[in-house]
């Protein structure tokens, strides 16, 4: 077993669920999924191998330490509980550690919508305060060499890292509970002599779903473990802590004050998460458990010799929901992936979520945003629109073929992968291969 996949979960069955479910059409098979969860093991469509191990405090560097002691990948992948990965996810984002130097690999992450760039790349100081970083999104990958105050940040929504290198700085530091404990860990990875790629195209669509620290709106419900985890990182890594802290201090209760400014929180709330950020601060700077020093392994590290990708065609289906669906839940049956793209007469942006059934389906008006940089309305047709869809589609799961509910103008040669789905002789199905698009 070359890759170890890892998933933390609390308190979140249905979104396990579903992320288990997506892993099924990645394109690398050979890894093995471990499960930490406070809740007892999932069950439902998911890859094999998959185990489960018990994790009752609500700790994540621990339930991460729990995964990755357990693990018996050469490289080992997180991934939140409430992220789809795209189907090339782990193909791509373990590419990178064929260079020895690698030590990390970060990906990005799209929004609740599924559309819009929630992540994608930043660098840190050791003050924890984030840097700007320029990378070519174009590039399958750019690599980030060590600097001496200058660190490239992964988050656990899209990362990888090179077990040896992980396990031989200690893992991840359990006195970060929640907050700063990738940042941690991309710092001491970074003083140890690796180097971290960053991966535009090994993608995640992360849902946000409500957990101990936030509701489904993404605010926050309790500031405790952030501030204690603030004043950790600058006490441990800042070269004046006590100026770091005051920034993150300033940072993280202007966010809350801005969040009732726009009414997304009330007084009450505002003044309750107030005051648990700076209890969480005073319980950090009088509890302070020492980190883990373990002796690095030296860089390069061994080569390592990653699993070939197995090809999975990637059907777009062009119609309504209704009629289509019975199409894409027999080819997602069959192990294709499978987008649904419902086009409606409005100008609703698109949106996308992958549905329990096995496949993607994607539903927007003809004159909405499909990027979230367009107009709200753009005047256009049906074909501009798919045109659009397809290019954007083909940065992360590149289509293959199409199949609209209109009635073929011809008889069609029908697929071998088509020939037992009912009623798809009276479909048009193109062959996308060989298109530009």
């Amino acid at each position: 077993m070359r890759i170890s996949l890892v998933i933390v979960s609390r308190d979140r069955a249905d979104a396990l669920a579903s992320a288990l479910n997506c892993l099924r059409f990645q394109t690398v098979t050979d890894f093995e999924t471990i499960v930490v969860s406070n809740l007892p093991a999932p069950m439902g469509p998911a890859p094999a191998p998959l185990s489960h191990y018990d994790c009752q405090p609500a700790n994540i560097s621990l339930a991460r330490n729990i995964g990755l002691a357990r693990a018996r990948g050469a490289i080992v992948v997180f991934c939140d509980d409430d992220c789809l990965p795209d189907p090339r996810f782990i193909e791509r984002i373990t590419a990178p550690f064929a260079d020895p130097h690698i030590g990390a690999a970060g990906g990005m992450s799209r929004g609740t919508n599924g559309v819009a760039m929630q992540w994608q790349a930043d660098a840190f100081g050791r003050d924890g305060r984030d840097r700007p970083l320029s990378i070519d999104l174009r590039k399958p990958w750019t690599v980030f060499a060590p600097e001496p105050d200058r660190f490239v940040k992964t988050v656990g929504t899209a990362c990888a890292f090179r077990a040896d290198a992980l396990r031989a700085i200690g893992g991840f530091d359990e006195g970060f509970r929640y907050y700063f404990d990738e940042t941690d860990v991309n710092l001491r990875l970074s003083e140890a002599g690796w180097s971290t790629a960053i991966v535009p195209a090994a993608q995640v669509h992360h849902a946000f779903a409500a957990g101990p620290h936030r509701d489904r709106r993404r605010m926050p419900t309790d500031m405790f473990e952030i501030g204690a985890s603030a004043a950790r990182f600058c006490r441990l890594h800042a070269p004046d802590a006590a100026a770091a802290l005051g920034a993150q201090r300033r940072g993280l209760r202007n966010r809350v004050l801005n969040y009732h400014l726009l009414g997304l929180i009330g007084g009450q709330r505002l003044r309750f998460l107030l005051a648990r950020l700076d209890e969480g601060i005073a319980h950090s700077q009088a509890n302070f458990p020492p980190p883990p020093k373990p002796e690095p392994i030296p860089v390069p590290g061994p080569a390592i010799s990653l699993p070939a990708p197995k090809p999975r065609l990637h059907f777009l289906l062009e119609g309504r929901r209704a009629r289509m669906r019975p199409i894409a839940s027999a080819l997602a049956a069959a192990g294709h992936v499978v987008t649904l793209l419902d086009i409606r007469a409005s100008a609703r942006p698109l949106w996308a979520f992958f549905d329990d059934d096995g496949f993607w389906y994607h539903r927007g008006g003809v004159f909405g945003r499909i990027r979230r940089n367009e107009p709200l309305i753009s005047l256009r047709t049906k074909p501009q629109y798919l045109a659009v869809e397809l290019r954007r589609l083909a940065l992360f799961r590149k289509v293959n073929y199409m199949i609209s509910d209109k009635k073929p103008k011809q008889p069609a040669q029908i697929l071998p992968e088509l020939r037992t789905i009912a009623k798809i002789d009276s479909m048009t199905v193109l062959d996308l291969q060989s298109d530009n698009f």
